[in-house]
């Protein structure tokens, strides 16, 4: 389960963080961002599980199975229909962002209202 939703939350922190107006560039700037790496971990945790699938031992073929099945769904769905969905009702302008429930720092969204944060994706 942890690891089907770490693509979406990686694809949806970087499309709070783009500074761009519209959910069309706001979702281009978060898959520029983060695309080449969630592939990458997808085909590396894919790649690791594949060997799986040619055990002799059938618990371990089935691990192997789930687990490449899983990442190859969850790559899917967040590349595709999650980076959709957000293009069409994701948050705009400076909308979507969560000050009120970030009690650690609140400085994390000033991207979005016209000062300066550390780290955001341009």
């Amino acid at each position: 389960m942890g690891l089907s939703v770490d693509y979406c939350l990686h694809v949806a922190h970087a499309y709070i963080l783009a500074r761009a107006k519209t959910r069309r560039d706001r979702a281009k700037l978060a898959v520029e961002a983060m695309g080449a790496s969630i592939l990458s971990s997808a085909i590396t945790t894919g790649g690791a599980s594949a060997f799986l699938l040619f055990a002799s031992i059938t618990v371990l073929s089935t691990i192997g199975f789930v687990m490449v099945g899983m990442v190859v769904l969850s790559l899917s769905f967040s590349m595709l229909m999650f980076v959709s969905l957000m293009a069409t009702f994701g948050p705009e302008r400076d909308r979507g962002c969560c000050d009120s429930f970030n009690c650690c720092s609140r400085s994390r969204c000033r991207s979005h209202r016209g000062d300066t944060a550390p780290g955001p994706i341009v």
